[in-house]
């Protein structure tokens, strides 16, 4: 998918830090091999712009993610800049908002950092077997 963000990069000029590629009602990571879509007749991907606020929230929260902290709340509603931030360092899980400390995946890539910040995942989760698991691995 990184790949394919740089193809359309080149062709509009649109970064790929702005770029969201969206395939069946959920974003395409940029980890994501293309081949899996290349397995459908004729995919249809959306691609939607991230505005600017996005853009400096995820830079912040891939080089300190505490710089969010002086960001308006929103921030802790954007679920891409919530996973880079986690991704970072686990404790940033504890200003997500619910929704996304209900997230699996989120709260995935917290723990993974930092298996301490399961306490910070909604209830539910810290009850999940796989997460309990990634946390004490």
């Amino acid at each position: 998918i990184s790949n394919l963000k740089e193809a359309i990069h080149k062709v509009t000029g649109i970064n790929p830090v702005e770029q969201r590629l969206i395939y069946d009602l959920r974003e395409l990571p940029d980890v994501e091999l293309l081949d899996d879509l290349l397995n459908i007749e004729r995919p249809e991907v959306t691609l939607v712009r991230r505005t600017q606020q996005q853009v400096l929230w995820l830079r912040l929260a891939v080089e300190d993610w505490s710089e969010l902290l002086n960001q308006s709340a929103e921030v802790w509603d954007d679920k891409s800049t919530v996973f880079a931030a986690v991704s970072s360092c686990g404790w940033a899980l504890q200003y997500a908002s619910e929704p996304l400390r209900n997230d699996k995946a989120i709260a995935l890539a917290a723990v993974r950092q930092n298996g301490l910040a399961l306490q910070f995942a909604s209830s539910d989760l810290r009850g999940d077997s796989d997460l309990t698991l990634e946390a004490v691995a």
